[in-house]
């Protein structure tokens, strides 16, 4: 009997969300001195959350037939979870870096700005896409289109905390 993932492109695009916030979290880590400000931890802690929470969805989505019950009752409470915590952690990573930019640049804070508020944008057309079912393909639905845009979003987050909260030169 062969084995196949049951929803193959959600699984990846968690995967790839998974990557992504990791990757993000991990470059933020390493621009920033011994110790960074509050609101980059913020930052840093929010997608290391979200990356955990898309790792163990992407998971859950691709395996459920074949992860035993309990297994997968753990997986989707480790998902709901990280995903409430992102949710939270985030919001008031946004909050405290559009208050508080810690860049001198003038320019650089204006434009981190820009791209915080696209990042706002893409998350909530993302939700829109979720809420409303949206889909371009019936084997690429409406959280695999969700998830796009999501990346999109996390990039414009990258750059706006880059922008507002450290030096670019």
């Amino acid at each position: 009997m062969e084995a196949h993932s049951t929803e193959t492109m959600t699984m990846l695009t968690d995967y790839i969300l998974a990557i992504q916030t990791s990757a993000y979290a991990w470059m933020l880590s390493r621009r920033v001195s011994r110790r960074p400000s509050r609101t980059v931890q913020l930052w840093i802690r929010g997608l290391c959350l979200a990356a955990i929470g898309a790792l163990a969805g992407g998971t859950a989505h691709g395996f459920r037939l074949f992860v035993p019950g309990p297994l997968l009752a753990v997986l989707w409470t480790i998902t709901i979870g990280s995903l409430a915590l992102t949710t939270v952690t985030l919001s008031w990573a946004v909050i405290r870096s559009a208050r508080q930019p810690e860049s001198t640049n003038a320019d650089d804070r204006a434009a981190g700005l820009r791209w915080l508020k696209l990042m706002l944008v893409s998350v909530i057309t993302a939700s829109a896409i979720a809420v409303f079912g949206l889909s371009p393909h019936p084997r690429f639905n409406h959280f695999d289109l969700a998830h796009v845009v999501l990346m999109a979003g996390l990039y414009a987050a990258y750059r706006g905390v880059i922008l507002r909260h450290l030096e670019t030169t």
